[in-house]
């Protein structure tokens, strides 16, 4: 299962107004998923999530941009 993560980006300061942008990490993205069986073959899906898509939730998400992966990424 995919996991989102939020990754602070360097705080922008204009006087007293502090902002801290922001980028989201999805890691562990899963290509394909077992959705059933036929017998003894399991039934695969793809369950592919594009940049395109990750870039989309970001924006309507506020953030800066999306970084998607597929291996595990762990955000300090």
């Amino acid at each position: 299962m995919a996991r989102i993560q939020i990754l602070e980006l360097p705080a922008q300061v204009a006087g007293d107004v502090v902002v801290t942008p922001f980028a989201i990490v999805i890691d562990q993205v899963e290509t394909e998923r077992v959705v059933g069986d036929q017998g003894e073959q399991p039934i695969v899906t793809v369950a592919e999530l594009t940049q395109d898509e990750a870039d989309e939730i970001a924006q309507r998400i506020g953030a800066q941009g999306a970084i998607l992966t597929a291996c595990t990424m762990d955000v300090a």
